[in-house]
């Protein structure tokens, strides 16, 4: 394997996700939490509708602003405005300080789960 391919491996085992439960955040459907070294801006993944995890139908929400959002573009559209988009936001504001601090690997899952104020 190459050297950038060695690096990219050792970089993904970095990454960690963490899953949080409508009961655990207020919010309709699963959201991803992501911590360790990144390749992007620090974010949370949200699903548009319930049920198990699909990433194709899930939307990337940066935390620093959250109407930066990733995804499918017809995923994006739908979720842009909408009720679960202004819930995202409030909760991001929220619980910014703690969601930044889990990223960054500072917190670990439990005591983020201590920290988080539901919508």
């Amino acid at each position: 394997m190459s050297l950038v391919g060695d690096l990219l491996k050792e970089l993904s085992l970095l990454n960690e996700m963490s899953n949080l439960d409508p009961d655990e955040t207020g919010l309709p459907t699963l959201t991803h939490l992501y911590k360790g070294i990144l390749p992007h801006n620090r974010r949370i993944k949200v699903q548009l509708s319930p049920g198990p995890i699909n990433r194709k139908n899930a939307v990337s929400v940066a935390i620093h602003d959250p109407n930066v959002l990733k995804g499918n573009k017809k995923v994006v559209a739908k979720f842009r405005g909408s009720s679960q988009h202004s819930l995202t936001r409030r909760f991001i504001e929220l619980n910014r300080e703690a969601l930044v601090a889990h990223a960054r690997d500072e917190l670990t899952d439990a005591q983020l789960r201590q920290r988080l104020i539901k919508v």
